[in-house]
């Protein structure tokens, strides 16, 4: 049976299957060699019943699949959010999937990604975030803070600090939701209308690159509190 991304294409999945094309098989199925565009993966009870035509898994195995195997953790989140997006699958059948696969390679991420995505996380938790300042010895920073964008609506932003020069410093923490198009381009008019006040820096970011990378957006957000000379010392370590 198609399975991974492959398996997803079959099921009406619209992004480009990229890599390796997987199949799995019975165990009694020996390895032979295989050209490099092909990976077996061999099974003692298959993961659920074929579906379709070319016989394959079914989208909520396929998901999870492409997931695990993906080439870099950032696709595997995009494989993850883009098959929610699509109605492929929902995060219920997600969960029983992982949960019926056990050890699965990427599982609490893929977890991570499958709830954050469903429950519409729109910023990090706010204890998360203090404890990275304290850490990385930054300003505490006042969060949910009340301002008027361009038009003089009044917005809430996740997080802002005052910088060296006395100018507002603000990051807006999107959560995996604020992938979906319709929220993204909401969040477009947001950025806008907070960038033409003209009286404050805006930094994003999302909680993908806080929790896994935060050493690339750090340099960023000290440089902008004026902290230049520890942001190049970062980006150096």
């Amino acid at each position: 049976m198609l399975t991974g991304q492959a398996a997803l294409v079959a099921q009406g999945w619209t992004l480009e299957n990229r890599g390796p094309i997987h199949v799995i098989v019975p165990a009694r199925i020996q390895r032979e060699r295989l050209p490099k565009w092909l990976r077996l993966h061999r099974f003692v009870r298959p993961p659920c019943n074929a579906v379709g035509e070319p016989s394959r898994v079914n989208a909520h195995v396929a998901t999870v699949h492409a997931a695990a195997w993906a080439r870099t953790d950032r696709e595997a989140v995009l494989l993850v959010i883009s098959a929610l997006q699509q109605r492929l699958t929902q995060a219920d059948r997600l969960h029983t999937v992982v949960d019926d696969l056990g050890s699965i390679h990427r599982r609490r991420l893929i977890l991570e990604s499958v709830d954050e995505y469903a429950d519409g996380i729109q910023s990090m938790n706010e204890l998360d975030f203090a404890v990275i300042c304290r850490k990385h010895h930054l300003p505490r920073p006042i969060r949910q803070a009340r301002r008027l964008d361009g038009r003089r609506r009044c917005r809430y932003i996740d997080v802002e600090f005052a910088a060296v020069d006395g100018s507002s410093v603000v990051v807006e923490v999107e959560g995996l939701a604020h992938l979906d198009p319709d929220v993204w381009m909401d969040d477009t008019y947001r950025f806008n209308g907070l960038v033409v006040t003209g009286s404050r820096t805006i930094l994003r970011a999302n909680t993908f690159m806080i929790r896994y990378e935060l050493e690339r957006f750090l340099p960023d957000l000290k440089a902008a509190l004026g902290l230049a000379g520890e942001a190049m010392g970062q980006t150096g370590k």
